[in-house]
């Protein structure tokens, strides 16, 4: 199960296959060539989108203006279509311009995307066999999960453990079939120790005096982006990303039911989708906001000095 897994993750297709979903236009980018400076380029153009969409919002100004703002938005359109071609649909390019916060959000999901396919690209890259080799698909296999540098163990189809799991997807997606649950444990790189300091005595004092809440949570995220989370782990989006691309700013997001994870996973009915369970340390202090309240709840989160952003949903939980 471990191999069908990891051969369903590191293959190809199913990564080409997520990104035409997205309208991205394969034949004018190359899997092989996406490279950092493109996801720079990217995300630089969606945060100058974003400002300007920003500055519209927040101030009413002349027809110069408006016509400034209007350009610097056809910029940033220019420049991030020029990073990553897009198929234009029948709406016709007016439907891909970035000038809205939802269409910022859309495409800052997919350059978050990319930087975990570039995990699957630079593994394959790194790990190939070497040259004039033939190599099976088993092989192929063993070597790339080597190389994500992440221990993963079945968990026993009659054990306890596997009846939590499906009780929780039974929570949410009550209909979903679990073919198989793993355990998980990333793995240190070569050239990085395992061992820390012991904590100091007022680093045990806070930690007594403020108790965290630990969650069962879950995360979903499509199979093509499972090599880069396996590999490194899940990311905060880097300081080019913009703000607005995020409900709640830039962060690791969880959900407690199944059903809101899943959606992360943008996949088709009766398709494969990979979630993660994971214990979740939300914190002494969490915000919790209703779910209306979510433009300035990151900004009230920093300023009270919250731990993290819980938001109860409309109809769960």
């Amino acid at each position: 199960r471990v191999a069908a897994f990891v051969a369903q993750i590191t293959s190809e297709a199913v990564a080409r296959e997520h990104l035409r979903r997205l309208d991205v236009d394969l034949t004018r980018f190359p899997l092989g060539e996406l490279a950092p400076a493109t996801i720079n380029a990217a995300y630089a153009a969606l945060a100058r989108a974003a400002r300007a969409i920003e500055d519209a919002a927040t101030t009413t100004g002349d027809d110069v203006a408006r016509q400034r703002r209007e350009a610097e938005i056809t910029a940033a359109t220019n420049a991030f279509y020029t990073a990553v071609p897009h198929v234009v649909s029948r709406r016709g390019q007016l439907a891909l311009r970035l000038a809205s916060v939802d269409m910022v959000r859309d495409k800052t999901a997919l350059v978050d995307s990319l930087r975990d396919v570039l995990a699957r690209v630079e593994l394959v890259k790194q790990d190939q066999a070497p040259r004039g080799a033939e190599e099976d698909e088993a092989t192929r296999v063993a070597r790339a999960y080597a190389a994500l540098r992440c221990d993963i163990t079945v968990v026993p189809d009659a054990s306890a453990e596997r009846a939590q799991v499906e009780a929780y997807l039974r929570r949410g997606l009550p209909h979903a079939v679990l073919r198989a649950a793993f355990r998980l444990r990333r793995l240190p790189p070569d050239d990085e120790t395992t061992t820390s300091a012991p904590p100091s005595s007022s680093e045990k004092a806070e930690t007594t005096s403020q108790k965290s809440t630990r969650l069962l949570l879950s995360h979903g995220s499509p199979l093509a982006n499972w090599v880069g989370i396996l590999r490194q782990g899940l990311r905060i989006a880097p300081p080019e990303a913009p703000r607005s691309g995020y409900l709640f700013d830039k962060g690791l997001y969880f959900a407690d039911v199944a059903t809101k994870a899943a959606a992360y996973c943008r996949a088709e009915s009766h398709s494969d989708a990979a979630l993660l369970l994971a214990d979740v340390d939300v914190g002494a202090k969490p915000l919790v906001v209703d779910v209306d309240a979510l433009p300035d709840a990151a900004d009230v989160c920093r300023r009270d000095g919250c731990d993290s952003v819980a938001v109860r949903g409309r109809t769960a939980p």
